[in-house]
């Protein structure tokens, strides 16, 4: 059985896929099974693209990993915390991050910002929305 076979027999198909078997990544340069190189301009859905391969940031995950992978939004976040400060240093604005991953529904999301936003000021940016 192919790969092509085996995903289109076993996986959901709730996506066109392409076929294309990519097997490693340095950067953003994808390889396929057969040393093709691609450059990858797509980011996956409801992600971004980091590239591939990348030292820096798979030691970062990897350290992070060996203390705590989640901790939940009710409990303070000292990582978070920290770069909600700077981002908010850098945007020279007074107000409040609304920090979220973009598996939250949008519906979701809605209905915290209009909590929030009785409160203090914020600002959210949410690169794909499923709206």
């Amino acid at each position: 059985m192919t790969l092509e076979q085996q995903d289109k027999k076993y996986v959901l198909q709730t996506y066109a896929r392409d076929y294309t078997n990519f097997v490693r990544g340095v950067g953003s340069t994808l390889y396929d099974e057969n040393g093709k190189d691609y450059i990858d301009f797509a980011s996956g859905i409801g992600v971004n693209s980091v590239g591939h391969g990348n030292e820096t940031l798979t030691s970062a995950l990897c350290e992070q990993a060996k203390n705590i992978i989640h901790i939940s939004n009710l409990q303070v976040i000292e990582p978070q915390a920290k770069l909600a400060e700077k981002i908010v240093e850098l945007s020279g604005y007074d107000m409040g991050m609304f920090l979220l991953t973009l598996v939250q529904k949008p519906m979701k999301v809605l209905l915290k910002l209009h909590v929030s936003m009785e409160r203090r000021s914020l600002i959210t940016s949410v690169i794909k929305s499923s709206l």
